[in-house]
């Protein structure tokens, strides 16, 4: 685990490199869905990919490609501070990127937190932003773990956009950790198997008690959703973008929330 010392956050888009202090409502606004007589997602879901791609296509190293991806994050971010979104969630990093290599991971973990720490956490704090890591803690390296918890505590107050992160995070992993808990509480006669319905199963997921996305967006041009959310995205919008991550826009951003406004959500009624 020594290559894993300081891991945190993401492998897709927040990486270090930024010289300048920057705001997450630096970039120029835009027209805003929530100027559209339509209702905007409550929760928005990001699988943020094609970072690597787009470095080999240009002859570059992959986290090059994970250092372009701050701008689009950022601008999701403040995309979703302007609109009324009240979740974001993305793909920091899942449990199969750490089969990566040791080179790459060590890049992507080696500068994250100071980056967090030190550089967003107070614009974030500033905008109101909670900050959640979710994952399975097991996977987390001591080195981090007071980290996660001070992000936690600095952002716990705070109410106009829920940011998360999902780290060390697998759909699969999720629905484990939630079979075991429930297992566990009927064993201790907390609860009979009569109480254990889809609600209940969604009570215990890692990212209880957020309501489950409206809309999940992946970037980079592949249609599937790489054991990402699997309980939550049930009745989930799902988009597909051919663009890779670090070209995605705010105006796609936008975009893609507009479509999502316009659709009819029934629900199997």
């Amino acid at each position: 685990m020594q290559s894993y010392k300081i891991i945190l956050l993401i492998s897709c888009g927040w990486l270090a490199g930024i010289a300048t202090p920057y705001l997450w409502h630096s970039a120029p606004r835009l027209h805003t869905v929530s100027e559209q007589p339509h209702t905007v997602p409550r929760h928005l879901a990001i699988i943020m990919d094609g970072n690597r791609r787009w470095a080999r296509e240009r002859g570059l190293s992959p986290w090059i490609g994970h250092e372009r991806g701050i701008r689009p994050l950022r601008e999701t971010v403040a995309c979703c501070l302007e609109n009324g979104v009240s979740y974001l969630s993305v793909f920091a990093f899942s449990m199969e990127n750490f089969q990566r290599s040791d080179d790459e991971k060590t890049y992507l973990f080696s500068t994250i937190v100071n980056m967090l720490v030190e550089q967003e956490l107070p614009t974030l704090k500033k905008n109101g932003v909670k900050i959640n890591i979710i994952g399975d803690a097991a996977c987390y390296p001591e080195s981090v773990i007071d980290k996660i918890a001070y992000v936690h505590n600095e952002t716990k107050n705070n109410t106009k956009l829920t940011f998360n992160l999902l780290f060390c995070y697998g759909g699969q992993q999720d629905i484990a950790i939630a079979t075991r808990a429930i297992s566990q509480d009927y064993a201790d006669g907390t609860i009979t198997q009569d109480d254990i319905t889809a609600d209940t199963v969604s009570k215990y997921l890692l990212t209880h008690p957020m309501p489950h996305p409206d809309l999940v967006i992946r970037t980079g041009g592949r249609k599937r959703i790489s054991n990402f959310l699997l309980y939550q995205m049930a009745y989930s919008e799902i988009h597909f973008l051919d663009q890779y991550w670090p070209d995605i826009s705010k105006d796609d951003i936008l975009r893609e929330i507009g479509t999502f406004s316009q659709s009819q959500r029934t629900f199997g009624k």
